[in-house]
């Protein structure tokens, strides 16, 4: 053939190769071909981008754990080269700063177990724990009462109240069965409006 020629890709495949006819590409070779070069490439700059920011997160944490290193020992050789009251007025600083962190600790804590607490109440009184259990749980923490409350939810839950029998005071009065006529007579007793 004088106008068509078949190249060889790297490999020797001529099956893998573009035709070229007249010394262009099909538009749907070229188009496959730009879109497999265009996914490898995306896939080897992600993977690129990936190790890259690897590098940089571990090279920022290096930095910020020197820094810390640093810092502390700034501080320790500024306390050393401070004369006795300075050193004390800083570890007093200190002291405070840790004694307010406590404090705002122990405020958090107890509100915590306060609403504990009524979390415990409130199931006390939804459940029906029975009495001997109670005594039980007075040794417990609140935060163990409501653990185990609401493991044992199902074994503690009020049963289904069921609505009040209407006939149970007339049960077993009349225990005769009465025909038609005999109550329509009984009621004309009764009722002697009925009759007319």
């Amino acid at each position: 053939m004088a106008g068509t020629t078949t190249d060889q890709n790297p490999q020797g495949d001529p099956a893998a190769s573009p035709t070229v006819t007249d010394g262009q590409q099909t538009t749907e070779q070229t188009t496959e071909q730009s879109t497999t070069q265009t996914a490898d490439e995306m896939q080897a700059e992600l993977e690129r981008t990936r190790e890259a920011l690897k590098k940089a997160n571990a090279e920022a944490a290096e930095r910020r754990r020197k820094l810390k290193e640093l810092e502390d020992a700034q501080r320790a050789a500024e306390r050393a080269g401070m004369d006795e009251s300075a050193r004390l007025a800083a570890e007093l600083e200190d002291l405070k700063a840790a004694t307010a962190d406590r404090e705002t600790l122990a405020q958090e804590a107890e509100a915590l177990r306060t609403a504990v607490a009524t979390q415990v109440d409130a199931l006390l009184k939804e459940l029906n724990v029975p009495k001997h259990i109670l005594p039980l749980m007075e040794s417990m923490s609140p935060a163990q009462k409501l653990t185990y409350l609401t493991e044992n939810r199902a074994h503690f839950a009020r049963p289904a109240t069921t609505p009040a029998d209407i006939d149970a005071a007339n049960r077993g009065r009349n225990t005769q069965t009465e025909t038609d006529e005999q109550k329509e007579a009984r009621l004309k007793k009764r009722f002697p409006s009925l009759s007319r």
